[in-house]
């Protein structure tokens, strides 16, 4: 089918169907990791992009949405102290998770939402 949302017109696969490395449509769905080509091939993964916007790439989710291979969507990251399975779900800059949990890197503070380097004081030499 013709897309203009990608600017001039373009030729996309219909729902329900997935584009290959051929750039010919076959049935199945597209999910995170599906083969794209030149931004197009993931218009049916909510909130990802093709990697390559000139040549062949793969979907991936866009920033601060994170999925896994084979996944039909992208979710929105964890905040701090939310739950998680690996770092990449965790939303706030220089945090992880540990322990099923999104918290500050080491040498970071919680300061309001976000996560804050520790000031180190420096003591006065007598």
């Amino acid at each position: 089918m013709c897309n203009s949302a990608h600017g001039s017109g373009m030729c996309t696969c219909k729902s329900g169907f997935h584009t290959n490395q051929t750039l010919i449509c076959y049935e199945g769905s597209t999910a995170v990791g599906s083969f794209c080509s030149k931004s197009l091939g993931c218009e049916f993964v909510g909130n990802s992009s093709c990697s390559s916007e000139y040549g062949d790439g793969v979907c991936e989710c866009v920033t601060p949405f994170y999925g896994k291979g084979g996944d039909a969507a992208c979710t929105l990251g964890a905040g701090l102290g939310e739950s998680c399975d690996s770092n990449k779900e965790c939303l706030m800059e220089k945090s992880i998770c540990k322990n099923g949990k999104c918290v500050c890197e080491t040498g970071y503070l919680v300061s309001g939402n976000v996560c804050k380097r520790k000031c180190i004081r420096k003591s006065k030499q007598t």
